[in-house]
């Protein structure tokens, strides 16, 4: 291995990267805007994006507390920083600090070179446990799958792309760790127990999820110490493994913290957790063997195995009474990990493989997922009849482990579909080749056998012709300058940028941004799902984003609560000392929910625009109920639908400037009831009529407020130039200037007076 490979050896290798490449930047047309560049796919994409803009600006800095997050108060993003960091200062050394556009762009190629470099690991890591064939299976196998793909595909910049490459050489660290045959000594035993280390702390480095591939591995470590043949050989696995955990350590130390939402001891987050775990791990293992050195190692493995369980269970109450924060710590991992938490239940990386979330997983994994639990059990059956090694159970308990916890939440996939890829070649290539070496021996036999491997594969595969049919058909349209129609997330995000754009170019602008400055001035009321597109495009801080009650867990509920509001009072009270000034709702997307909700802010905003309207009650009961018009609450913007397509459907979002509102004042009969009417047309779109009415009182006094100029500079919508005031006993023309609806004033509207005949 030592050995430089000749220009002839590098071809199979850079064959995968280019094909895992190719295949993974076919979305390319799909997040095409024209002029406007790309889109980022994914909405994480867009807060990893602005760390790394804030890193790039302020190099070696890095966004710790974000004031545009769970605003006023800021907050602290829950991924570790260290990729963002490290992209950007890959950015500062290949693009420059000065151009924004040329960093998107880097941003946005970075996944398939990772993923790709991904694919040709697993062609190394297989070649040199398993055997070259294997290799080839597994890395084309991986470069074609879209479920790796997914995460790895021209747009997606996030952690997961990260995580799957770091943890296959955490992977590969641990197999050529437990490989060492008994009797190696010297440096080459000892660099391989830091490179584990390494491995070991710096997965938790890009996603603290990775703990559960830690896990694995530790658990591995344990079964190798215990499993052992002699004293001397379990003691020299002890201090091997003791000293991995001791570097992982020193690798997490210098970056954990105390989280004032998480605490000091929570899994989630890097905290004083881990670095608190691999030393508990390192005592473990190192009194394991020091115990075995200095006392006889029990002979019987249930003796061994007593001992190690004692020793945990000693060292972990240790850790609760010297730790209190431990238990909460470990109380916030099960509640994620069971989904017992409202907003992960929610999440889409958190539903499961096959109950929840995916109406055909085979398009992600292929229909070989069907047989993982066969191949699981067949991985140690050989046709030689050999034993499988250490280093290739280490493989099985990982891809084991992987797979359950995939069933049970999405966002494991992507690690998962590495492991796939070499389970299925490491198990059904040694079937196949003893097969063909032993059965299919005539000419007729091996034709018969080839076409019908070759049917099964088919057959399996076939689903990624169905998961990349919409980018070939993109890519062909691009390539001859036809439109291009975008799958439904990439056209999800360009309306989402779209919106932002008009938010950033129609709002005045806040202080901070991805500048050192002061506390922003106002801030955005939105669902979650919009909240990182609108911190990185739009500019402008929101009260809480798609972190959820993991940042935001005040104003997670503050927002829902506003849009289940039945009074236009009621929300802006929640609200009342936090300067929101424009509020976005979302089109529901739902009958039921409309239904449920009809006299909800969220659909008075949405679906009655803020004007008066008369309904039916709920659960479709004839008496009608006249819902008020919103008085301070005025609409600017209207997206695009989904669809592309104007007057298709509605649009998906819809965005209302908060205004104190200009208040009408004037004279009817007693008792009568007062009719403001006023057109409101959203540019290039459809328009409504805004109504709001009152009743005059017994003195015939009567007063409204509205939320609209005649003159004022909302450049999203054009409105009448008077509004229309009428009664029984007579009309009037207003004319409300913007100062007025700025400031809150009043003004006294004209007589009501019958049209002259």
């Amino acid at each position: 291995m030592s050995e430089r490979l000749p220009f002839r050896g590098l071809l199979e290798p850079l064959g995968f990267f280019l094909l895992a490449f190719v295949v993974r930047a076919l979305p390319y047309p799909s997040l095409l805007q024209g002029r406007e560049g790309m889109v980022f796919f994914g909405n994480d994409a867009y807060y990893h994006a602005r760390r790394v803009a804030h890193s790039v600006v302020h190099f070696p800095a890095v966004l710790v507390r974000d004031p545009y997050m769970n605003f006023p108060n800021g907050g602290e993003a829950i991924w570790p920083p260290t990729l963002d960091w490290f992209v950007a200062a890959l950015v500062r050394l290949f693009v420059g600090a000065g151009d924004p556009e040329g960093m998107e762009q880097f941003l946005a190629w970075f996944p398939p070179v990772v993923g790709a470099l991904t694919v040709v690991g697993v062609w190394w890591l297989v070649r040199r446990h398993f055997s070259r064939a294997e290799a080839v299976v597994a890395a084309t196998f991986l470069a074609v799958l879209p479920a790796h793909a997914w995460y790895s595909q021209i747009g997606f910049f996030d952690h997961h792309v990260a995580s799957a490459l770091v943890t296959l050489v955490l992977l590969a660290a641990a197999m050529e760790l437990v490989s060492v045959r008994e009797g190696d000594r010297g440096k080459g035993v000892a660099r391989r127990s830091v490179f584990a280390g390494l491995a070991l702390g710096g997965v938790l480095l890009v996603w603290p999820g990775c703990i559960l591939h830690v896990l694995i591995v530790e658990a591995a470590f344990g079964v190798r110490v215990l499993t052992a043949k002699g004293r001397e050989e379990a003691v020299a696995w002890g201090r091997r493994f003791a000293v991995a955990n001791v570097v992982a350590g020193i690798v997490v130390w210098p970056v954990s913290a105390s989280w004032e939402y998480w605490g000091s001891f929570s899994p989630l987050v890097l905290s004083d957790f881990q670095p608190a775990f691999f030393v508990a791990a390192a005592i473990c293992f190192g009194a394991l063997a020091e115990l075995w050195m200095r006392v006889s190692r029990p002979s019987r493995p249930g003796l061994r195995w007593a001992q190690a369980a004692g020793l945990g269970v000693a060292v972990l109450a240790v850790s609760f009474f010297v730790f209190p924060g431990l238990s909460n710590g470990l109380a916030d991992v099960w509640e994620w990990f069971a989904k017992a938490e409202t907003f992960q239940a929610d999440v889409a990386e958190s539903k499961a493989l096959f109950s929840e979330g995916f109406e055909r997983p085979e398009e992600l994994l292929t229909r070989f997922l069907y047989g993982v639990p066969f191949l699981l059990l067949a991985f140690g059956v050989l046709p030689d009849g050999r034993s499988r090694s250490a280093s290739e159970y280490v493989f099985l308990g990982w891809a084991a482990a992987l797979a359950l916890a995939t069933a049970v939440q999405f966002r494991f996939m992507n690690s998962f579909s590495v492991a796939f890829a070499v389970l299925l070649a490491v198990t059904v290539v040694p079937w196949v080749a003893a097969f063909f070496r032993t059965r299919a021996r005539t000419l007729g036999v091996r034709a018969v056998s080839i076409f019908v491997l070759a049917g099964v594969v088919l057959y399996a595969v076939a689903p990624i012709a169905r998961a990349q049919e919409v980018h070939i058909r993109n890519l062909q349209a691009w390539a001859l300058g036809e439109p291009v129609r975008p799958f439904y997330l990439a056209r999800l995000q360009i309306v989402r940028e779209h919106m932002a754009r008009w938010l950033r170019g129609n709002s005045e602008p806040t202080a901070e941004g991805l500048f050192n400055g002061p506390q922003p001035e106002y801030a955005i009321l939105a669902p979650w799902s919009v909240g990182h597109v609108l911190k990185y495009v739009a500019e402008r801080p929101v009260l809480h984003d798609n972190f959820g009650d993991d940042v935001a867990p005040e104003n997670m509920q503050r927002v829902q609560r506003y849009f289940a509001a039945e009074e236009e009072s009621e929300a802006l009270e929640l609200v009342e000392g936090i300067p929101v000034r424009y509020v976005i709702v979302r089109d529901p997307e739902s009958a039921r929910l409309r239904e449920r909700r009809a006299f909800g802010m969220e659909n008075r905003l949405f679906d009655f625009r803020g004007s008066g309207k008369w309904v039916v009650g709920e659960g479709g009961t004839p008496a009608p109920r006249q819902v008020k018009a919103l008085e301070r609450h005025r609409l600017v913007y209207e997206s695009v639908p989904l669809r592309g397509k104007v007057g298709e459907e509605e649009a998906l979002y819809r965005v209302f400037e908060i205004v104190p509102g200009a208040q009408i004042t004037g004279r009817a009969l007693p008792r009568e009831v007062v009719t403001a009417r006023l057109s409101v047309r959203v540019r290039n779109r459809s328009g409504f009529e805004y109504q709001v009415r009152t009743r005059a009182d017994e003195e015939g006094r009567w007063a409204m407020r509205v939320p609209y100029a005649n003159d004022g500079p909302v450049s999203g919508v054009d409105v009448g130039a008077f509004y229309t005031v009428e009664s029984r006993s007579g009309s009037a023309r207003v004319r409300i200037p913007e100062t007025l609806v700025r400031e809150g004033g009043t003004l006294e509207a004209p007589p009501l007076r019958s049209p002259e005949i």
